[in-house]
């Protein structure tokens, strides 16, 4: 494969570890606490009802979707601690 493969093979596998990090701490540290939310987990995404509302949280990618408005939040992790908790 050659040098570079092997480059961007590293680099793949570092990135995989850290989107598996993120969610794991996400689920250990964040998800306990959105209980009053009644969190839906879909595997890839975890659903919360807010105001009447659907938020999407995608833990791996640390983003969420606002489905009222059609929003993509980065950081899911500082706006649920800022907005919700």
């Amino acid at each position: 494969m050659g040098e570079i493969g092997e480059i961007w093979d590293e680099e793949r596998a570092l990135y995989k570890e850290r989107r598996a990090q993120r969610e794991r701490r996400f689920r250990e540290d964040i998800l306990p606490l959105l209980c009053r939310y009644s969190p839906e987990d879909l595997g890839d995404k975890i659903v919360l009802s807010v105001e009447g509302s659907k938020i999407d949280v995608f833990p791996k990618a640390d983003k969420i979707l606002v489905r009222r408005t059609n929003k993509w939040i980065p950081r899911a992790t500082r706006w649920i601690r800022q907005n919700l908790l």
